[in-house]
């Protein structure tokens, strides 16, 4: 009976990640935190890539599965579909990020060229 207990308790609680969870999470936040990282998410599948052209450092998060390589080494992980989760949702994250911060760019730049269209237009037909 206490067993049965305690398996229901647990069952609400959130389990801790293991060491080389952590170290996993670790670097693709660094890898993110990297300017020349290209971050992708192939319209076909539920995948999230990361590449660091610099390090050669590729890295698939897919469901349940993890893959990080370079021309060294290739880490193949099978892991917890709720920690593969967690991981692409920080890699699509940070992809809304880059594209809010693109679109803010483009929008004072498209502003600026308006401006400067009005101002040349103004100053032509000698309107003040």
């Amino acid at each position: 009976m206490k067993g049965l207990l305690n398996l229901i308790q647990n069952l609400g609680s959130k389990t801790v990640p293991a060491k080389e969870e952590l170290y996993i999470r670790d670097t693709i936040i660094e890898m993110l935190a990297a300017p020349e990282a290209i971050k992708l998410i192939p319209p076909m599948g539920d995948e999230c890539i990361l590449v660091n052209p610099f390090t050669e450092i590729y890295l698939i998060v897919t469901d349940g599965r993890i893959v990080i390589r370079n021309h060294d080494f290739v880490v193949n992980k099978q892991v917890n579909t709720s920690f593969s989760d967690s991981l692409k949702s920080l890699i699509k994250d940070s992809i809304q990020e880059d594209v809010e911060k693109i679109k803010k760019e483009y929008f004072a730049n498209e502003m600026d060229l308006l401006r400067t269209i009005y101002l040349k237009n103004k100053a032509k037909n000698g309107d003040d």
